[in-house]
Formats: structure tokens, sequence, C-alpha cells
């Protein structure tokens, strides 16, 4: 609730709070998903996103980072200093390994995804990688602002952990039972 600090709950364990994978790579993976140029805003809150759906569907965490609760919305601290550069800016470059990304329309681009798919996202589980190909694909063209507003909106976690002018952390369990509320809402009839 808002003003009450922000405890990690006592069932998390340091190790199930933080996933295995860094949010760059998760980052770097949606880059190539996505059939559209993304900002580092879009690149941010999708992988928030995908991050609450893996919480959601697999009970673990994605990303070995925490999520925060910023002025402006839920965000990523790490990603987000390392790809500020490009300011409101596509990306047009891998943020892992700073390579440039090939057009959505070539085949460079699925060769450089399969050629990917042995080293930097080899330790990711096919689930964990079609969470966050659904999270591209649904949200393909939406603009970074829309995305925002979806992730700060009334009983989002970061409308729930928001207190103006402190910086919040949003726990794991936090976001896991709000992407499962979302999911149950998809499955009832």
């Amino acid at each position: 609730m808002k003003g009450e600090q922000v405890v990690v709950e006592k069932a998390e364990s340091a190790a199930a709070y933080l996933g295995p994978h860094s949010s760059l790579v998760v980052a770097d993976y949606l880059l190539l998903s996505s059939s559209t140029p993304l900002t580092p805003m879009h690149v941010n809150k999708l992988t928030y996103i995908a991050h609450g759906f893996t919480l959601a569907m697999t009970d673990r965490p994605l990303i070995s980072e925490v999520v925060e609760a910023w002025k402006y919305g839920p965000v990523i601290p790490s990603l987000y200093f390392a790809l500020r550069t490009f300011k409101g800016n596509d990306l047009e470059r891998l943020g892992y390994c700073n390579t440039p990304i090939p057009p959505s329309n070539g085949d460079a681009r699925t060769a450089m995804k399969e050629r990917l798919m042995k080293d930097r996202f080899s330790g990711m589980s096919k689930q964990e990688l079609k969470i966050i190909e659904d999270v591209a694909k649904a949200h393909e063209g939406c603009a970074g602002v829309d995305l925002s507003a979806m992730t700060n909106q009334a009983g989002t976690p970061w409308e729930r952990r928001h207190v103006d002018g402190e910086t919040v952390i949003i726990s794991n369990f936090v976001i896991k039972s709000y992407y499962k509320s979302l999911l149950d809402k998809v499955k009832r009839p």
C-alpha cells in the first residue's frame, strides 16, 4: 500500500527473488522478436510485462534484476541506464553486445536470432522464449506511452507501490499476483 515500507515477502528467498537472465538478454530477444522498431521505453515496459507473465505462468522470475516504482511507472533500472542514450529513438543495436539489428523483413535477422539461440539465449527455456515472443507480438504497434499507461493504471503493481519522491522495489510477489489475475480474467468464460 502507498506510504508503507515495501519488504520482500519472507517466502521469497534471494535466489527465488531474482531470475536467471539479464534484462539486457531479454531485451535483445524482444528486439529480435519484434517486427516493428522499439524505443527504450518499449523495451523496458515489454521486458517488465514478459517478466510479469513469466512469474504468473511459471512461478519463476525471468530477470535477474529488481523492478522499481519510479515516478512515471515501473522501471528495470539496469536496463533503463543501459539504453537511455537512445532517448526516445528507435533502438538500432542490441544492448548486450552492441551489435546492429538487421531489418525485420530479411533473412539476416532470422540468421542472427538462430546464431544467438546457440549462445546468448541458450539458457532460456522454450516457455520463457515463447512468453517473450507472445508479449512482443501482442503489443506490436503500441506506442511507448500506451505501454506506460497500461503498466500505470489503477490496481497495477506500480500503482500499488509507487510513493512520490521515493524509489520503491516492486516485489515479484506483487507482480506475479497482478499478472495471475490478468490470466484468470482471460480464462473466465
